[in-house]
């Protein structure tokens, strides 16, 4: 829906530690570059462009989509917090960290981070299941 159309992602490096024994982890970074122009600035506001917070949440949902190569829907948040905003004329390009825990019963927790460098923009957490066709 928004991937590569209002961002990109250009790299992705993922790594695995066991957190607890018996509990592993896989951490996603992905690079996304933003499109400056994509027609969501002109009314998200004009003159004074900001990233939705409903496109930053599609777009930990479209990453995850990517990473584990299946369709995902948000069945439950425990935490959002939309930290500071992003302004496309700055910053474009952005930092999207998924630490997804061990598949439980179909359901994938995770906690996500959108940063660029030090800032972070918006903290996650949340539980995603696999998405029913039809």
């Amino acid at each position: 829906m928004l991937l590569n159309s209002f961002y990109k992602i250009t790299a992705h490096s993922v790594s695995r530690k066991e957190i607890t024994p018996g509990q592993i982890v896989s951490e996603h970074r992905l690079e996304t570059q933003l499109d400056r122009l994509h027609p969501v600035f002109n009314g998200h506001f004009p003159g004074n462009p900001v990233v939705p917070g409903v496109c930053q949440v599609q777009m930990i949902i479209e990453s995850l989509n990517e990473i584990l190569n299946k369709k995902v829907r948000l069945k439950e948040s425990d935490n959002i917090k939309f930290l500071s905003m992003i302004d496309p004329r700055v910053v474009d390009i952005l930092t999207i960290l998924l630490v997804i825990k061990e598949k439980q019963e179909e359901q994938y927790p995770v906690n996500a981070t959108i940063s660029a460098g030090e800032q972070v923009y918006l903290k996650f957490k949340g539980i995603f299941s696999s998405q029913s066709i039809g």
